[in-house]
Formats: C-alpha cells, structure tokens, sequence
C-alpha cells in the first residue's frame, strides 16, 4: 500500500508543485505528510471531522501563520491537505484538480484501506480502539426518517400510560444512557457501538416514547455561536460562496450571515425568522447552520449559557 500512497504523493507534487502535502485518514491515520506539524495537526483535526461535515469532493480553508491550509476529501476514508505561503485561490484550484485527476487512484487506495481494515474475526468497537466507518448516506437517511441528527440530545420521556417492551442488554445501556446531557454520538463511544447502530436502536426507543429529545430551550446544540471561518474576509465574500446553493435554502442563509456579527445562538434565530415572514423550528435552523459550517463558511465559536 505504501508504494500507492508515495506514487500519489508524486503525482499531487506535480499538481501542487509549491505545496506541502498531507494524505490523512478520516480516522486521523497520517499516510504521508510533508507540512508542518502546526499544520499537520489541523489538518487531522479536519480529516477526523470530515464524515460529518464534508461530501466527497468538499474542502475547507484554513489560515496559519501567513500559510494557508486547504482541505479536500478525496474519498470516503481519504483526506488530503495542501500547505503553502500562495494564493489561497491558487491552493483551491490545486485541490479541485487533485480530486478530478487522480479520483481512480483515490479509490483504489480506498479500496484498498477497506480490505485491510476488514478483521478476520469480529472485534467489538469498544476493544479495537478504531471506530467503525459509518456511511454518510445511511446517517442521512436515518435522520430523515427519525426526525432528529445524530447529534441530538436525548432524555428519558414519560409515556402517556404504560409499555411493555422487549429491550435487550444493549438497548437497556443505550436507554440508562439517555440523561438528557449526552448526544447520540457520545453515547454510542461511551457504549462501544458503531454510530449508525446506536442511532437506529436509540430512534427505536423514540418511537416507542421511551426517549425524546430534549426541549429546544435545553438543548445544546441551540446555544452554539458561530463566527465566519478565519479564510473568509468579509461578508460579501461569504454570500459569494453560496453561488451553488438551492434558492430558497439560499435566502434563508443569507438572512444568518447578514446577522451574523450579532453573536446570537442558534436559538434566537427562530424569533428572527418570525420577523422575516418565515416559521423554522429550531431543527431546520440548526441544519441550516450545519450546512453553513460544512460549506466551510462559518465555524463554531463557543456555546452561550443554556437556560
């Protein structure tokens, strides 16, 4: 394998001949790296965040030092970064080229990275220390169907009358583990599940009343504050980046980046959209957030105090 990453390393120089360059795993393994080791660790730090916030094809900028850092994941499991004192939009056009060029050598190594990462004999999550590789596509579609992402944070709902439920082991720790604190994503680590069967088995238990998300006005994730990413200098030059995004979803984001600089959190935008004519529950504002953030257009910069 060593031999494929050193020949696509070769071949990106020649794409990005005034680039440093990192090739990463989404699970923070490091390939290959030439950057340095300030940029190295951001750059993990985006491969490790990168099945969450980023398509295939996306990439995200960063500052450092007077260098800049450009992101783009290649593959599934595949993340590769580029380091240079150039032209941000000159690194940019680097990392789009080295995406479309070299996707089939990409995906071979993907391949290849997955044939490896199969055990012969099955290792729990919580044993192996690696957590399981989650599809994107499987997350969405959970979420469609249950209502609530998988950062949600759940707690313990008082049914109307009585259920009887048949719950195993695991759904029992998953059920303890709903203490209104913890999102599903830290529940499936503290539980040594992969992500998407928590999910699943934890909607379960929502469907059947025995957990609910919390109240928006308790909820965590409603109380994020978010400042435009350090690689973008003005606000027009953020409008100017949503180019690609469907109308309606378009005005809806413009209406966040205009306020912005108000150091609101997430919350206080259903009010704000109220005043614009327009009626969001605190999920649909919050996706749009998260759209935001993985556009690489804003990022997250604190959390206010909940109520």
């Amino acid at each position: 394998m060593m031999n494929s990453v050193m020949g696509i390393a070769r071949e990106i120089s020649k794409i990005a001949p005034e680039a440093k360059i990192a090739i990463i795993l989404t699970q923070g393994n490091i390939l290959y790296s030439s950057v340095s080791p300030e940029s190295e660790e951001q750059l993990v730090a985006v491969a490790k965040a990168a099945p969450k916030v980023m398509d295939v094809g996306d990439y995200q900028v960063r500052r450092l030092d007077g260098r800049r850092l450009v992101a783009v994941r290649v593959s599934e499991r595949i993340v590769v970064g580029l380091e240079g004192a150039v032209r941000e939009g000159l690194l940019v056009l680097y990392a789009r080229q080295i995406h479309q060029s070299l996707r089939e050598s990409f995906e071979e190594l993907d391949s290849s990275l997955a044939e490896e990462a199969r055990p012969t004999t099955h290792i729990p999550p919580a044993l192996s220390g690696r957590e399981p590789l989650v599809s994107r596509d499987s997350l969405q579609a959970l979420e469609l169907e249950l209502g609530f992402p998988p950062d949600a944070v759940l707690t313990v709902a008082q049914p109307a009358q009585p259920v009887t439920v048949n719950m195993d082991a695991t759904d029992l720790l998953l059920f303890k583990s709903g203490d209104g604190k913890k999102s599903i994503v830290e529940i499936a680590g503290s539980v040594g599940l992969s992500l998407e069967e928590a999910y699943r088995r934890l909607g379960r238990l929502v469907k059947l009343k025995l957990l609910a998300p919390v109240p928006p006005e308790k909820d965590p994730r409603f109380y994020k504050l978010y400042e435009l990413s350090p690689s973008i200098e003005s606000e027009s030059e953020a409008m100017d980046m949503l180019a690609t995004v469907e109308p309606n979803k378009r005005v809806l984001m413009q209406i966040v980046l205009r306020h912005l600089h108000e150091n609101r959190p997430v919350l206080d935008y259903v009010d704000l959209y109220r005043r614009y004519g327009v009626e969001l529950s605190p999920e649909e504002v919050y996706r749009l957030f998260r759209e935001l953030e993985r556009l690489g257009v804003i990022r997250l910069r604190g959390h206010a105090v909940s109520a």
